[in-house]
């Protein structure tokens, strides 16, 4: 993640598009890997723009989360599932 950090940080720069001291953010330091952190993280995305008064942002490619990988119809006995039992994090 930090060579990619850096390889972005440093094109960003050599074409003029942010300033040698300019932070460069970029990269997940989170594993997301239940429904509801995905629910959380993409209602935070989706309503980031509002207080900076920008248009919500929508594409014709994104789809609303169906909940997988614990969806209707998913295994209750998958390993995923059986992990999360496991953890605590999960009850059907």
């Amino acid at each position: 993640m930090d060579n990619l950090k850096n390889h972005r940080r440093l094109r960003l720069r050599t074409f003029g598009l942010r300033l040698p001291d300019h932070p460069v953010w970029g990269g997940w330091k989170v594993f997301l890997d239940h429904p509801d952190e995905i629910r959380r993280t993409i209602e935070y995305i989706e309503k980031n723009p509002i207080p900076l008064k920008l248009p919500i942002q929508q594409w014709p490619f994104v789809q609303p989360y169906d909940g997988w990988p614990l969806h209707p119809g998913h295994s209750p006995k998958s390993p995923y599932a059986k992990a999360l039992r496991q953890a605590g994090r999960y009850h059907p």
